[in-house]
């Protein structure tokens, strides 16, 4: 089922890298699929487990359940007007208008290191991308981090596991600063002055009260869909349709939902006029259906799978991705809810987001 897929010179990829002393999970968990990318240069990189990827867009919490937002300050230094957006951590519930979903990307890969490093940002309300950096290129000083519109500035990333907390999916956050353009420096860990409720986020260059991170998919898109699926299933890309730019991710109590949205437990199949396609089909359907009732600006990560056991007998199903970044599938006959290990009909050639 799984192919080893090699990605020529893509903008998006996994970034979060060094293996920790515990054993990580892949994207898929339950199958713990390898990864590569191919570098520029020919060089193939391995790539760690991990669930960070630059397809995804994240709600970023630290240890304290504190949640990362921004703030707008104008200096009306220069012209035109100079907004910078510092970055803060507080309760999510007083200042829920200041949360701020990051991305990464694009990705990149020093040939002086075996570190992947992105940019780190993210896009306001008219598509419009704001860039990650701090106020100065200094590796003596704490610096306080700040958005901004210009690229130009921006800085560079990793993501680390962290090696002292005892949850497998915490991260610390670094600014790679020793290839930060003409300033080179050392490792800046983001950090806070105090661990309190409401906190600046500095980088600083020792690694001794560095925030312990965990990522939370708010969106995937269509590029992290389709690198995905192309990674775990050996069947042409043309075969795999991803018809929009972003999507939900979804949990068995929201698949479960939506199969008793759909009263497909009161229709039996039918070989003649209503056979697993159909199933499948209306499955499907009844998603667009809540996701338009919920007036939700995404769709759900849901598709459809047409698929075949190893015997070569076929059954359509439906698939869906969660938060923890795990595929799973739907049998749209029942309702039944099975890891893609376990779903004997895994073998598709085609999917249909």
């Amino acid at each position: 089922m799984k192919k080893n897929n090699e990605h020529n010179n893509r903008k998006y990829g996994y970034i979060a890298s060094n293996i920790s002393k515990r054993s990580l999970s892949s994207a898929i968990r339950q199958d713990k699929y390898d990864r590569t990318m191919q570098e520029t240069d020919g060089k193939t990189v391995p790539l760690h487990h991990t669930i960070i990827h630059t397809g995804v867009t994240y709600k970023v919490y630290d240890e304290l359940k504190n949640v990362l937002c921004k703030n707008k300050i104008k200096r009306p230094l220069k012209r035109p007007l100079i907004i910078k957006e510092n970055i803060f951590l507080a309760h999510e519930e007083d200042y829920k208008n200041d949360i701020v979903l990051i991305q990464f990307g694009p990705f990149t890969h020093p040939v002086e290191t075996n570190k992947a490093l992105a940019h780190m940002f993210y896009l306001d309300d008219n598509g419009s991308a704001h860039y990650l950096r701090a106020y100065n290129n200094n590796s003596s000083l704490n610096e306080r981090l700040y958005f901004t519109e210009d690229k130009n500035t921006a800085i560079l990333m990793r993501v680390e596991h962290d090696k002292e907390s005892e949850e497998d999916e915490q991260f610390t956050i670094i600014w790679d600063n020793k290839y930060n353009g003409d300033y080179p420096g050392t490792d800046m860990f983001w950090q806070r002055e105090e661990r309190h409720d409401w906190s600046w986020v500095y980088a600083g260059p020792q690694d001794l009260h560095h925030i312990s991170f965990s990522f939370h998919p708010i969106y995937f898109n269509a590029y992290f869909i389709k690198d995905i699926l192309n990674d775990i299933f050996d069947i042409p890309e043309t075969n795999i349709e991803v018809s929009n730019s972003d999507y939900i991710p979804v949990d068995d109590d929201i698949a479960t939902k939506i199969f008793n949205n759909s009263e497909l437990k009161n229709y039996n199949y039918n070989i003649r006029n209503f056979d697993s396609d159909d199933f499948g089909l209306v499955y499907k359907a009844q998603e667009c259906k809540d996701a338009y009732q919920s007036n939700l600006n995404r769709r759900y990560a849901i598709g459809i799978m047409y698929g075949k056991n190893k015997d070569g007998i076929g059954q359509v199903s439906n698939i869906f991705i969660n938060g923890n970044l795990e595929i799973k599938i739907l049998n749209p006959q029942n309702g039944g809810i099975h890891y893609l290990k376990d779903w004997q009909y895994n073998i598709p050639y085609m999917i249909l987001f």
